[in-house]
């Protein structure tokens, strides 16, 4: 994890690992933390949120799967892990789609 102050807001970094080419997986957000707070309560909402992002980011419920296409959901390869990160919507459109005969 690495955090960096920007103008006021912090960048939040988190390494996934590497892909199939060798490419680092990064996952970012940014955090504006409230005014009036004093620098160490400052330091220690920023932490909070870095570390809950991290839990998310490392437990599955990661970016990718909120942008990923139905395309891109078809051919993945951890489909069955998708599934369960999908909103219930989601989640009987491709029950539908995937019960359609195909020719």
């Amino acid at each position: 994890m690495h955090i960096t102050e920007r103008n006021g807001s912090y960048r939040i970094t988190i390494s996934c690992g590497r892909d199939d080419n060798g490419k680092q997986i990064l996952r970012t957000a940014t955090f504006t933390p409230p005014k009036g707070l004093s620098k160490r309560q400052e330091q220690r909402t920023v932490n909070e949120f870095a570390e809950d992002f991290e839990r998310k980011v490392k437990g599955g419920a990661n970016i990718k799967y909120m942008k990923m296409t139905f395309k891109g959901f078809c051919s993945s390869p951890s489909k069955t892990n998708a599934i369960h990160n999908l909103p219930f919507q989601h989640r009987v459109f491709y029950d539908y789609v995937s019960n359609i005969p195909h020719p």
